[in-house]
């Protein structure tokens, strides 16, 4: 458990890749509960981060706070900013992102669809290319929304699933995905006060392990 901030309303933390965000129906525990019984006090979700990803989270301490910062999810005062690994190239070095994404939750996998209907949602991104070799592609990526493995799916129906993500396409062995929520900034929900926090990702081992070929 890596605490990044805390105070009375809110805790930013990081977590490993392979950890749930929050307990599965099984009884495997999440990063949720582990930082409730730090805590010693119920904490709440705010936003949750797939569990082969990882990245930052900001829970509340107070349903005051929680409120608020679930209210401003959908603001540009939220900001969610991630690295992805990716097989292939994009014709383009910068670009938006958008599709109607449908979730089968009994297969726990998410579709891009051509037409809404029931149960289907918007999802847009934005991305520029860092660094490319080959077939590899260091992404940066801006997420506008936060639907069920919306990054993942997004690029991976183009052609270019991330390293590491099997479900959706990519054949290599790795343990975890090449994606990171790096950077998460916001407004205090009770101070206002702007908060910035930055990962390094050349810390994130598949990272490190694919970077060293990136020049």
């Amino acid at each position: 458990m890596n605490i990044v901030y805390e105070d009375d309303h809110i805790v930013v933390a990081y977590k490993e890749a392979n950890i749930l965000t929050q307990s599965s129906e099984s009884g495997e525990k999440g990063l949720l509960e582990e930082l409730s019984e730090h805590y010693q006090q119920k904490l709440h979700l705010i936003h949750r981060l797939d569990r082969a990803v990882s990245g930052l989270l900001v829970f509340a301490r107070t349903s005051k706070a929680a409120a608020i910062l679930s209210n401003s999810l959908s603001s540009d005062d939220f900001v969610k900013e991630y690295y992805a690994l990716v097989y292939g190239t994009l014709e383009e070095q910068e670009g938006i992102l958008e599709d109607l994404l449908y979730k089968d939750a009994r297969a726990k996998k998410a579709y891009v669809v051509k037409r809404e209907r029931n149960g289907v949602k918007k999802a847009k991104l934005a991305y520029k290319v860092e660094k490319t070799l080959d077939q590899l592609s260091l992404i940066h990526i801006h997420l506008y929304t936060g639907r069920f493995h919306q990054i993942r799916v997004q690029f991976s129906s183009r052609g270019l699933p991330l390293v590491g993500d099997g479900k959706y396409g990519a054949k290599d062995h790795e343990k975890r995905i090449a994606l990171c929520a790096y950077h998460l900034s916001f407004k205090h929900p009770i101070t206002k006060k702007p908060l910035d926090f930055q990962l390094d990702i050349q810390q994130e081992d598949i990272f490190r392990k694919y970077l060293t070929q990136i020049r």
